[in-house]
């Protein structure tokens, strides 16, 4: 009887042992996963207007605008926001063609939305096409400050 007291005493010490052993191995890795590092902030990508829409008639609206010259109507333009570390992350609505060319002056405009005033820093890259060779990057500049502004990004293309 008392071996198999022992023998019963033992068995149990065991699994109560295993299922310790086994909570704190679930609850290490459930840390692990509950604490992933910290992203930069992003500023929220805002789905662009088309092109041939006017100006939008509801309050809270501004624009981003980028004149590059010589150039042709198929080179492909981005926006891009920096992140903290000095990264360049390309916003997912701002890119496509030229919206028109005349007298070898291209322009791209694409509407801002108030949540989005005065953030930054962004800049245009300019391709050859989209997915050519890379042919300009503007200078860094921040979003309208308020309503009814636009800020105009001049490039130009040697």
């Amino acid at each position: 009887m008392i071996k198999t007291n022992l023998a019963s005493k033992i068995r149990s010490t065991l699994i109560t042992s295993g299922v310790c052993a086994l909570l704190i191995v679930v609850w290490g890795v459930s840390l692990a996963q509950a604490a992933p590092s910290a992203l930069p902030p992003r500023p929220t990508p805002v789905t662009p207007t088309p092109p041939s829409v006017s100006v939008p008639t509801s309050p809270g609206w501004a624009a981003i605008e980028l004149h590059v010259q010589p150039t042709q109507a198929d080179r492909w333009t981005v926006v891009q926001w920096q992140d903290a570390f000095g990264g360049w992350h390309d916003v997912e609505g701002w890119r496509g063609t030229l919206d028109e060319v005349s007298n070898g002056v291209g322009n791209k405009k694409w509407w801002v939305a108030r949540p989005n005033f005065d953030t930054g820093p962004f800049r245009w890259v300019v391709y050859q096409n989209q997915g050519g060779k890379l042919l300009a990057v503007s200078k860094v500049f921040r979003l309208p400050p308020s309503e009814n502004s636009a800020v105009v990004v001049e490039v130009s293309l040697k």
